[in-house]
């Protein structure tokens, strides 16, 4: 498939130094009018980013080939995000393997086998029109593992032994300012992501829930990061189930994050052609991870919420091989990451575990 010729810049600020890394995408062919599969730029909507959240401008809309679009958006530190959205009635368990991956989905696992059946639950047929243009948030994520501000489980494997991850919870109650939760400003998420030795880089999906629930998807490297890109289509909200994915394809240099809220039928899609093996991803990390968050350089208290039930957690060595468990190490060493104000249980299961919120405050 085609796509339109768009420069992506990452700017790495390490040590007061800052690189400039750019990216070219191929020609494609425009949207045109006539074509209904298509969703026009005019038709995106841009009025549901909140919270001081930034509209991101539409940089080309490209048709796919069952009908639906990819909408291309320019982040505001010149990188770019993709957009992938299929029609109404598009149903991943009977596309070819090529439609996969052009609507940006993951390897569908062999029929019969022991991973198709969960595969086919996380990726439903399509049967609602997704048309919100992303947004971008200040809020970011803090890639340092001895940080107070994330718990969870990961993994850690050797060098390019880990290239996909995923995760199912359901959503937590947050509690607000004045319903019993903490004094003033302060916020949750949950992810799952695919970070670096050192925990110098990092690739990851989830959802915020506090003060909206919505997803999001974000790559960064060291201290550098252009903050969460928000999804509105993604909402979530209390007891709904949730499963996000976050893959590297290291032969096309591509990243790809896919949210879906399981409960509504409600999936959200992205890709990103603008990260650097070595200073995004090489393979050697996965996390399951509920955390606070970081707004403008500074932390954001943790707010006070129900427990976060991880009901699945789960890996890949390759983009077509098998999944295991998180507690199943292949080899590697598995990681505890806890933090003052969020503790994680144990496993409960070789997929499954849960953190529980104990004070507010960062």
């Amino acid at each position: 498939m085609s796509r339109n010729t768009l420069r992506t810049q990452a700017v790495l600020r390490t040590a007061g130094v800052i690189a400039i890394a750019v990216v070219s995408f191929a020609p494609a062919a425009k949207a045109t009018a006539g074509n209904t599969a298509a969703l026009p730029a005019s038709d995106l909507v841009v009025d549901r980013c909140t919270d001081n959240n930034l509209a991101l401008p539409v940089s080309s809309i490209t048709n796919l080939s069952r009908g639906g679009y990819e909408a291309a958006f320019r982040v505001g530190d010149g990188s770019l995000a993709v957009k992938t959205v299929a029609p109404i009635g598009f149903d991943p368990s009977s596309v070819s393997d090529a439609e996969l991956q052009e609507y940006g989905y993951s390897s569908r696992p062999a029929t019969g086998s022991e991973d198709y059946d969960g595969w086919v639950r996380n990726n439903p047929r399509i049967t609602r029109l997704t048309n919100s243009a992303l947004c971008q948030s200040k809020m970011m994520a803090d890639i340092q593992k001895d940080t107070s501000n994330w718990a969870g489980h990961g993994l850690q494997g050797s060098s390019g032994s880990i290239k996909y991850v995923e995760m199912n919870w359901i959503t937590p109650t947050v509690y607000g300012s004045g319903s019993g939760g903490c004094s003033g400003n302060s916020a949750m998420t949950a992810w799952a992501g695919l970070s670096t030795s050192n925990y110098t880089g990092l690739i990851q999906a989830g959802y915020n829930h506090s003060p909206n629930y919505y997803g999001w998807y974000e790559y960064l490297s060291p201290t550098s990061s252009a903050g969460q890109i928000l999804d509105y289509d993604t909402a979530s909200y209390a007891g709904a189930e949730l499963n996000t994915q976050t893959w590297y394809n290291d032969s096309q240099g591509w990243a790809y994050f896919r949210n879906t809220n399981l409960t509504s039928g409600t999936p959200g899609g992205l890709h990103v052609k603008a990260l650097g093996q070595s200073s995004f991803w090489d393979g050697t990390h996965a996390e399951w991870i509920s955390a606070e968050r970081i707004s403008s350089g500074g932390l954001v208290p943790l707010a006070k919420h129900t427990p976060v039930n991880i009901t699945s957690a789960k890996w890949k060595k390759l983009l077509s091989g098998s999944l295991y468990g998180g507690y199943d190490a292949q080899g590697g060493s598995r990681v505890n990451i806890d933090m003052p104000n969020e503790n994680p249980s144990g496993w409960q299961s070789p997929t499954s575990f849960s953190s529980n919120w104990v004070s507010c405050g960062s």
